[in-house]
């Protein structure tokens, strides 16, 4: 009868004591005991296996963290750790997890290819003939094709390069006095090429596919001028300058690497010296030929890692 009471007071005394203590080791594995000794190398603790108490410890370097009834401090203050204390309890986190930041994958690369309409934006001579303001007029509209590339080194922010060309021709039938009153047929004709080759910074804003999205880009570079006109006579007419180009424009998926794009380009440039068959002129005041364009564009667009 006394062991049967004795085995009783201890099989409840063990659980009360050892329900008060744990050990969360690394793994996230958790030892249910009771805390003896905390020192800055280990801990050690008593865990009952088969209702007999063993002492055991563990290495503080395999434990994340400890709870423990403080009800007697036999904590070593050696120890630098954050606790939060509640009353005659604790709880100690001797590390923290550094937790992997998802690695942030897209498309480092844009290789894309540009075809569209064209629109010389420089005002027609408001004194001209109608027939002149008409042939003007249909002469600023031509076609527009590009190409390009970008480098991302971040997924917002890159680097390109570009090269563009804008092509129109007109021509109409005049009859001209010459300076001596004599009636003169012949033809008035433009042939406009202008290119543009230079590099840019870049801006996107991408959908959650990581393909669509918006692109922003501004540069500079040159621009190169080449009209082979005629007016009763040939002339070549040749110019170059600095220009700015700006180009927004929206990418829609249609494959794994792949997109379509639908944009806006406007190319600004102004010459303000010319030559003409060899012979060079320096323009000033509204005598400036503006060779800016507008530029409506279609392209396709090829993603690389």
């Amino acid at each position: 009868m006394r062991f049967f009471f004795i085995l009783l007071i201890y099989s409840f005394t063990s659980s009360v004591i050892f329900a008060q203590d744990y050990i969360i080791i690394n793994g996230k594995d958790t030892i249910n005991c009771k805390i003896n000794l905390i020192t800055s190398t280990e801990i050690n603790f008593t865990v009952i296996q088969n209702n007999i108490p063993i002492n055991s410890s563990i290495s503080m370097s395999n434990v994340n963290s400890y709870y423990k009834n403080n009800s007697i401090d036999d904590k070593d203050t050696s120890l630098e750790q954050t606790t939060e204390s509640y009353n005659s309890e604790e709880y100690v986190k001797v590390k923290t997890e550094k937790v992997k930041a998802p690695e942030v994958i897209f498309d480092r690369f844009r290789i894309n290819a540009e075809f569209g309409s064209g629109h010389l934006v420089a005002d027609i001579d408001p004194s001209a003939p109608q027939e002149v303001k008409t042939y003007y007029e249909q002469l600023k509209t031509g076609t527009h094709y590009s190409f390009g590339g970008i480098y991302f080194p971040k997924k917002s922010y890159g680097i390109g390069a570009k090269f563009s060309s804008f092509y129109t021709k007109n021509q109409m039938q005049i009859t001209v006095f010459d300076f001596y009153g004599n009636i003169i047929n012949g033809t008035m004709k433009d042939e406009i090429s202008i290119r543009y080759f230079g590099a840019f910074v870049a801006a996107r804003s991408l959908a959650r596919n990581k393909i669509s999205g918006f692109y922003f880009e501004l540069g500079f570079g040159k621009t190169i001028y080449e009209n082979k006109a005629m007016f009763i006579d040939n002339y070549t007419i040749n110019g170059d300058k600095i220009g700015i180009d700006f180009t927004i424009d929206y990418d829609i998926k249609v494959a794994n690497s792949l997109a379509i794009g639908l944009g806006l380009n406007y190319n600004i440039a102004v010459l303000d010296n010319i030559t003409v068959n060899g012979r060079k002129y320096v323009l000033s005041g509204n005598e400036k030929e503006n060779i800016s364009r507008l530029n409506f564009i279609v392209g396709l667009r090829y993603l690389i890692p």
